[in-house]
């Protein structure tokens, strides 16, 4: 119940959080009186660790597809790279947000969407760009890319390409890239589809 308490109650409740507000909170649902030292003794290193399980665990229970399109077994893997920010009490410094006088994390993984599993994962400051946590290396062989616009720089594109990966982007409004090259399926395809069509650039 005290786990419940944390994640439902005292997670979501933004600047008004505080221990006193979750103690009453765990008191009310609970029915229960506990002494204020008492209520902070529960607050132990086995409980940070079973909510960073907790964390691990709903990562990898998001609702994302058990299989993958036919078109996407010709790569070793299909991997979505992201990040998402919560905000945290203003009084946790280390995590200094992109305000003034505010806190805030930044949760950044690579998700294997072939293999179901997390293949990078890091917790940051909310200043740190999910950008610079990408790593490019021998480790993106074969590999394709999901970006969304956060990840979006011409340099990380070519390193892709050179250590021989695959990468798809939506294009900022002010690319004006050269089309060198494009894959058309011959067979009809509803003017739906038109959009889905690959390209190759030269960057």
């Amino acid at each position: 119940m005290l786990v419940w308490s944390l994640i439902l109650g005292f997670a979501v409740d933004g600047e008004t959080r505080s221990i006193a507000a979750f103690q009453r909170a765990y008191q009310t649902v609970t029915n229960q009186t506990v002494a204020r030292s008492s209520f902070y003794d529960r607050f132990t290193p086995e409980l940070r660790d079973l909510l960073n399980d907790l964390l691990a665990h709903a990562i990898e229970e998001v609702a994302v597809p058990h299989t993958i399109a036919p078109q996407l077994t010709q790569f070793r893997d299909t991997m979505i790279a992201d990040a998402t920010v919560f905000g945290l009490h203003r009084l946790l410094t280390a995590f200094p947000a992109t305000h003034e006088d505010q806190s805030g994390a930044q949760l950044y993984l690579v998700y294997n969407v072939t293999k179901q599993t997390l293949a990078r994962f890091k917790l940051t400051d909310e200043r740190t760009h999910e950008s610079s946590q990408f790593r490019t290396g021998n480790w993106l062989r074969g590999r394709l890319f999901l970006f969304d616009l956060g990840f979006y720089s011409y340099r990380r594109f070519a390193l892709i390409d050179k250590n021989g990966g695959y990468f798809v982007s939506r294009l900022k409004t002010n690319a004006n890239p050269r089309i060198v090259g494009e894959r058309r399926n011959s067979s009809p395809r509803p003017a739906l589809k038109a959009h889905a069509q690959a390209h190759r650039c030269d960057w």
